[in-house]
């Protein structure tokens, strides 16, 4: 009977299984709906919004210029006009090439921008019931970052199925998706969820040619190699430091396949011929294969405080040496691996891959991609860690490990059940609830996090984008305005916003020669405000600056005269301060409103 065949098949056969996927299937539908319509707070990072109008500039026809100007790359600009000699001069701000970002991550945003026809209004009459008002071009990057943590899910229970079993795959998919790392990561606009993409795919091209090299007809595995080879050198257009990876990916051509000189060959040509046309653009550029990018190994050290190097416009390198760099990767790959499994994702996955290291797992093709894995991680950690690392956080954009959490997940996910199944335990119900146990204990941060109290449904402080755009409106679209936080004014106001110089004499130089005046604004943010007074403000880069927000006055003979707080407002003092070379805010159909921001 077709109604007995129907029962059967829902309870035994094809049915059933299709009824598993669909419930997956609106599980985590339900939690990507939870993340980007309740946890979603705008874009975390500076390098994310930095990123993001870039993207916009790109997605509009302007090419790769970018909106930030920073001193030192301004100065960079002008030594390459006078032939290495820093000579200033005029520069146009609407035409500054970008030379410090890698280009993959803006250029892949740029086309989701195109696609879904962005115009980017930021309207400020518009809000939700709390008055909170969200840039909706962060959503379109928010779903984008989610939408590649699915795809890399994907790509994992591809591999994990091919190279372990069914349970094992689901197992390391429910690890990677139940971590909360990678969703915060995914929702804060970086483009470590598209990098997750990318290195999940690669690792699926490789086990691809490994397959094929384990095949008795002799199926040429050098396409796959090509294939696996093209993703990853790819990802070293995401972020420069991945470029390290190319030492353990070059042992396993050669060491894991029978032709180990065409296998290798295939490897060093694809990790120098996918780059190329970048780094030759860069050199005509900037003088050099990676840009100004090539200052950033400075950057936090003793010799420019804090994050005070680009706020340099002479900065003065000559002191860095081969040893103090060195040292700086020792010392930063030391501390990102004492909290390796706080930063790598799934806690439970990447503690189990440890334990993983000490297992052989019977397929040469899963042993191989497991010591890939690992020295892939150690030269990622090591690429990044010659960077400036701030907190050594999930969130930090310096940290690499958390690219790594969907193959960590599954080799986890493998030894996971490797050791429940030597226990050897007599009650299956048992070996289940150790499972079950272990994938709850992984998804706890996420499920606190979700549940309530929820934080402000913004990025406060320093970034509150109403008021940030709201600032940026009264300046016209030729004019350019300093801030501590150029890159959240460019995004968010779309003007040209100059990185705050160190000290009020290289402004002034830099308005008057570099930028022709073109300087009319000033805008203070709790990032300098709310600062520490002495190891922070008085300290830092902002120290000559610190008797404008301080006293509330304005240097003799500075070009910008009128000076106005904005909203919010904590107490006696406001969130931000706007420096302005007449009182433009005073027009009625701008005036700032007053308010304070939801959940302070």
């Amino acid at each position: 009977m077709p109604v007995q065949d129907a029962i059967f098949s829902l309870e035994t056969g094809r049915g059933k299984r299709a009824m598993q996927w669909v419930a997956v299937g609106i599980a985590i539908t339900a939690l990507v709906l939870v993340e980007l319509a309740g946890q979603f707070r705008g874009l975390r990072h500076e390098r994310a919004m930095d990123q993001a109008q870039l993207a916009r500039n790109i997605a509009r026809g302007e090419g790769f210029v970018t909106s930030v100007l920073r001193p030192l790359e301004l100065a960079e600009a002008l030594k390459r006009q006078n032939g290495g000699t820093l000579r200033v001069g005029a520069i146009a701000p609407d035409k500054m090439a970008e030379t410090r970002q890698a280009p993959l991550y803006p250029l892949v945003l740029a086309g989701i921008f195109k696609l879904t026809f962005q115009d980017f209004t930021y309207d400020l009459t518009k809000g939700d019931s709390a008055g909170v008002q969200q840039y909706f071009p962060e959503r379109i990057i928010a779903g984008f970052g989610l939408l590649c943590l699915l795809g890399a899910a994907g790509f994992t229970y591809a591999v994990g199925r091919a190279m372990f079993d069914g349970k094992a795959a689901a197992l390391g998919v429910l690890l990677f998706l139940g971590a909360d790392s990678v969703w915060q990561v995914s929702l804060g606009g970086l483009d470590t969820s598209f990098m997750m993409l990318l290195v999940s795919a690669s690792v699926w091209a490789w086990h691809r040619a490994l397959l094929a090299e384990e095949d008795p007809e002799g199926r040429s595995p050098l396409g796959w190699i090509a294939l696996g080879s093209g993703l990853m050198a790819l990802m070293s257009l995401g972020r420069y430091g991945w470029w390290w990876v190319v030492l353990p990916t070059a042992l396993v051509a050669f060491f894991a396949f029978r032709n180990r000189g065409a296998a290798l060959g295939v490897v060093v040509a694809v990790w120098l011929l996918v780059p190329a046309a970048w780094f030759i653009r860069n050199t005509i550029v900037a003088g050099n294969p990676l840009g100004t990018a090539i200052w950033v190994p400075l950057e936090g050290t003793e010799l420019f405080a804090s994050d005070s190097l680009w706020t340099h416009f002479r900065a003065d390198g000559s002191r860095a040496t081969l040893k103090k760099l060195v040292g700086r990767v020792l010392t930063n790959s030391r501390s990102w691996l004492e909290v390796y499994p706080v930063v790598s994702g799934s806690l439970v996955g990447a503690c189990f891959f440890m334990v993983a290291l000490l297992h052989r797992f019977r397929r040469p093709r899963a042993e191989a991609m497991k010591w890939w894995t690992l020295g892939a991680a150690i030269a990622a950690v090591a690429g990044g860690s010659l960077g400036n690392v701030r907190d050594f956080a999930v969130e930090d954009p310096a940290n690499m490990l958390v690219i790594f959490a969907p193959v960590l997940a599954l080799y986890g996910a493998a030894m996971l059940l490797v050791v429940v199944d030597r226990a050897q335990f007599e009650i299956v119900e048992l070996r289940r609830g150790l499972l079950v146990v272990a994938v709850c204990l992984n998804a706890v941060p996420m499920v606190l996090r979700i549940l309530p109290p929820q934080e402000p449904p913004v990025c406060w402080p320093p970034f509150l984008g109403q008021v940030i755009k709201l600032a940026g409106s009264f300046f016209e679209k030729n004019e350019v305005v300093a801030s501590d936080i150029p890159e959240a004014l460019a995004w968010y106001s779309d003007r040209r916003a100059l990185l705050l110089p160190r000290s009020v004499k290289d402004f002034n130089e830099i308005n008057d020669f570099v930028l022709s005046g073109a300087t009319k604004g000033l805008l203070f943010s709790p990032k300098t405000l709310d600062g520490k007074l002495f190891t922070e403000v008085l300290s830092g880069s902002g120290r000559e600056w610190a008797v404008m927000f301080l006293q509330r006055r304005v240097p003799d003979l500075f070009p910008l005269r009128a000076m106005t707080a904005l909203p919010p407002r904590l107490g006696e003092m406001f969130g931000y301060l706007l420096i302005a070379d007449r009182a433009r805010w005073q027009r009625p159909e701008t005036a700032p409103a007053q308010g304070t921001p939801p959940g302070q």
